[in-house]
């Protein structure tokens, strides 16, 4: 058995891409945010056992498409929502998949522009997420990012904080 699995690993890596291929295969992906969410004083709102925490199977995220408000919800995908709760860090934290809907591609051609995300906590608080993309034939990635109208600084590298008041 660990003659065969060993013998279909080396046969995987042989028939990889050559180099010339690689430039044609590659394709690099970034269309997440990840940050913790805490009150004013501290603790983590994403976590149940905090006080008035916002409970993450109700979060909603929606995006402006056109100028159209399209909540996000694709059952095919792994999370269906466009959201990912963390909660392996401390304090929590909440991966958004942003998205890049009217950003279509062109052979070569390098697009860029803003798409805006709503996240929307609870019934009564509503965040707004602005991103900058660049898109390539090789690689969508997010190069800005602001929260509710503050610049993210690093946000590639970073999980960032949200605090609510």
């Amino acid at each position: 058995m660990k003659k065969t699995a060993l013998i279909t690993i080396i046969a995987m890596l042989l028939s990889g891409c050559t180099k010339d291929e690689c430039n044609e295969c590659s394709y690099v992906v970034d269309v997440g945010l990840e940050f913790h969410i805490k009150n004013a004083n501290g603790p983590d709102l994403l976590n149940s056992s905090t006080a008035n925490y916002f409970i993450f199977d109700s979060i909603k995220q929606f995006n402006d498409i056109n100028g159209e408000i399209i909540e996000v919800y694709n059952p095919n995908l792994d999370f269906p929502r466009g959201l990912f709760l963390i909660t392996e860090t401390n304090p929590y934290s909440l991966r958004v998949f942003t998205t890049t809907d009217g950003l279509g591609i062109n052979g070569d051609e390098v697009r860029t522009g803003q798409t805006i995300t709503y996240l929307k906590l609870n019934n009564s608080d509503t965040d707004t997420i602005l991103t900058e993309w660049s898109k390539t034939n090789k690689s969508t990635t997010i190069s800005k990012a602001w929260y509710n109208g503050d610049f993210i600084e690093n946000h590639q590298i970073l999980q960032f904080e949200v605090i609510k008041y």
